[in-house]
């Protein structure tokens, strides 16, 4: 009889949702490992709150809920619009029931239906302006002093979609407010400045002055708007303009340019279990499929996209890891020599404030394994609904295999 494997002991007190970009694939898996979720006694909070707690607040007070009640959220891209939905109320059963008509498929039970997301809401087409065009075109010649510049001068268009329809279908659909704060969770979505060299978090609160070097919290803000901004890749969606106030705008790209995962919002907000969903899985090589070098420039492109993103989430996961060796190191070289123990207390103390390392943090990551075809080679725009179900079930069986590795203890 084979050896139990030990599982991992996470002690936790206040749960994060972190969920990823990578369009309508991405949402369709966030879905499925919610559901995976839900049946290891997550629940999601969500709606709008019955005393809105006063823009800008922060500190946030510990949270009322409990450890398995997740009530703080951040969203990049697509896992910008499943968390938004997540924090609006709408339950992870209505998901999947909003874009399936499968009756095997469907959850049964009285869920609220919401509208399916349609190619129209999604893919709005970018129309220039014409005065923007002619704007253009006096601030830069059309000719050029080489072929490369005559090309690049007159690629005008900012981009052949709008993510405008997706911010109108929330606002019209599904938000039971357009502003953060007065959400009973804590929902923060994460953009990406185009004119400038930093993120966005957007969210209840802002800090007047960068978080640090490269990222600042905006509270002016409505959700519609900043999920719109967080959804905005170029070149395929053109940057979205948001207004900040009444008299001053910005534009927002994509909102994992500058990071893939912004799990540092959900430890600074006083999280200590962090969930972490992605599908940015390269692909492995495999005999039955082959070289992507025979699929195109597409496959290729996408393997290089994945095999970066792939390499900054290993890296942050590497950079934990790291400091908590350091600090076991430690402590082993204190007791080896039984030095003081108020002195390794102090010495631990200040390694885990200079660089910002909290022992009790714990992370769970999702991902697709690198056999998952279909995350691979699937449409990553489909709304076609029984894709959408393959992705959701390879979701759901990731999130439950990872999550069967830890004893998930609430504190």
């Amino acid at each position: 009889m084979g050896r139990e494997r030990t599982k991992n002991r996470i002690e936790f007190s206040k749960t994060a949702l972190v969920c990823s970009g990578g369009a309508t694939k991405a949402a369709a898996f966030h879905i499925g490992v919610c559901l995976a979720l839900r049946d290891k006694g997550f629940s999601f909070v969500g709606g709008k709150s019955e005393q809105a707690s006063e823009i800008n607040s922060i500190p946030y007070p510990r949270p009322k809920y409990h450890p398995q009640q997740i009530a703080t959220y951040v969203g990049s891209s697509a896992g910008a619009l499943i968390t938004t939905l997540l924090a609006s109320g709408i339950p992870v059963e209505s998901l999947i029931n909003s874009f399936t008509s499968d009756i095997n498929f469907r959850i049964p039970g009285d869920f609220q239906e919401i509208p399916k997301i349609q190619y129209r809401d999604m893919l709005k087409i970018n129309w220039p302006r014409p005065s923007a065009i002619l704007k253009s075109f006096r601030q830069s010649p059309v000719l050029g002093k080489t072929i490369e510049s005559f090309v690049l001068k007159n690629l005008r268009l900012a981009g052949l979609f709008s993510t405008a329809g997706i911010a109108k279908y929330l606002q019209e659909n599904v938000l039971p407010t357009p502003h953060f704060h007065e959400l009973k969770p804590d929902l923060f979505i994460v953009g990406t400045q185009l004119d400038h060299s930093r993120k966005i978090i957007f969210g209840r609160y802002s800090t007047e002055k960068t978080y640090d070097e490269y990222s600042q919290y905006a509270s002016n803000a409505t959700i519609f708007d900043a999920v719109g901004a967080s959804l905005s890749l170029p070149p395929i969606f053109a940057p979205y303009k948001v207004k900040h106030g009444p008299d001053k705008t910005r534009y927002y790209i994509d909102g994992e340019i500058r990071e893939t995962l912004s799990t540092h919002v959900a430890k600074e907000n006083g999280c200590d279990l962090l969930i972490c969903s992605y599908t940015h899985q390269p692909y492995h090589y495999r005999d039955e499929i082959g070289s992507l070098v025979h699929y195109g420039m597409p496959a290729i492109v996408i393997q290089a996209l994945y095999q970066a993103i792939e390499q900054k989430v290993y890296a942050a996961k590497r950079a934990h890891e790291n400091k908590s060796i350091v600090l076991q190191t430690v402590r082993e070289f204190f007791k080896n020599k039984k030095y003081p123990e108020e002195d390794l207390n102090e010495l631990t103390r200040l390694l885990a404030d200079r660089t910002d390392f909290n022992e009790k943090l714990n992370y769970i990551f999702i991902h697709p394994e690198a056999k998952d075809k279909q995350m691979f080679f699937g449409d990553h725009f489909t709304l076609n609904s029984s894709t959408l179900q393959e992705v959701v079930t390879i979701g759901y069986k990731r999130a439950m295999a990872e999550l069967r590795k830890y004893e998930l203890h609430p504190v």
